[in-house]
């Protein structure tokens, strides 16, 4: 997934996030360029950065041969979000608490992924198939907000 993307679906997720809940408590701004921190699970090849190097030194997140065989390219991940994308962040800790933001996105498939986990269960497992694409995350997060809110009537 690249920062777009995320971006985008971040977007999409803050009514979800908003209904279920999950926003209490917490800070919810946008973020700024270059100031708020994301990690990446799979970056695209595409959207790294690229630099030459003599020799892998191991600082790099990957190494591709150069083409004239002199040099390699060290690949770099961005790990700064986009410019406007929907971020919240909160104090944690009890004795040296420190500021932990995340996407609106990842902070959606985190409840939506505790929500259906049975956590009874010798290893916890999913109480449904798991979802695989953003499209099924979005439908399953929806699904459970309905089913929320007709439990509380």
């Amino acid at each position: 997934m690249n920062l777009r993307i995320l971006k985008k679906l971040s977007k999409r997720a803050l009514p979800l996030a908003e209904k279920a809940g999950i926003l209490r408590g917490q800070d919810q701004f946008a973020a700024e360029k270059g100031e708020c921190l994301v990690t990446l699970r799979k970056p695209e090849r595409k959207s790294m950065n690229r630099m030459r190097a003599l020799h892998p030194s191991g600082l790099a997140n990957r190494y591709i041969p150069g083409r004239s065989g002199e040099f390699c390219i060290a690949l770099h991940n961005s790990p700064a979000a986009m410019k406007g994308t929907p971020m919240v962040g909160a104090m944690v800790g009890y004795y040296e608490p420190e500021w932990e933001e995340e996407t609106v996105w990842d902070l959606l498939c985190a409840w939506m992924y505790c929500s259906t986990t049975d956590w009874r269960a010798d290893p916890p497992e999913l109480e449904c198939r798991r979802p695989r694409n953003p499209a099924q995350i979005l439908a399953k997060a929806r699904e459970l907000i309905q089913e929320g809110s007709s439990d509380e009537r």
